[in-house]
């Protein structure tokens, strides 16, 4: 069972992630993105559309335009980026058979919802903050 982030999540969650370590720094157009990440332009455009659509990130156009995050590091959850990406996080699907509610006779639905809701908590509260290392100013020689 594959519980990680497929391509367009990996993308955009990699798109954010380079975004944030750039923060304050200006707008970055799509081909840089692409670049620094490794990744096709065209697809990486829609995906960055997507972003903007939802919030995550600010868009211009122009000489001067680009990419930037929308909000400060610190006000952005990983679980704010998978969900736009990749849909909410839930577990109403039955683990073993794939049915939807009521899970009455389910023996392992609880334990399912409990994992899937220490995940969820444990993204929502780590913001880009928390993991992306800012730089800080030199400190001037005397």
């Amino acid at each position: 069972m594959d519980l990680g982030l497929g391509n367009t999540g990996s993308y955009s969650l990699r798109a954010v992630l380079y975004l944030a370590g750039e923060y304050g720094k200006g707008r970055r157009k799509t081909r840089e993105i692409a670049e620094a990440l490794g990744v096709p332009d065209a697809n990486l455009s829609l995906l960055l559309s997507n972003l903007v659509h939802h919030g995550i990130l600010t868009a211009a156009a122009g000489r001067y335009g680009g990419y930037a995050l929308a909000r400060p590091l610190a006000e952005l959850s990983l679980l704010d980026v998978i969900e736009v990406t990749e849909g909410r996080v839930h577990a109403e699907t039955c683990l073993l058979d794939g049915t939807g509610p009521p899970h009455a006779d389910c023996p392992v639905h609880d334990v399912w919802a409990r994992a899937r809701d220490s995940l969820v908590s444990t993204l929502d509260a780590t913001t880009l903050a928390d993991i992306v290392p800012q730089r800080k100013a030199p400190v001037s020689a005397r």
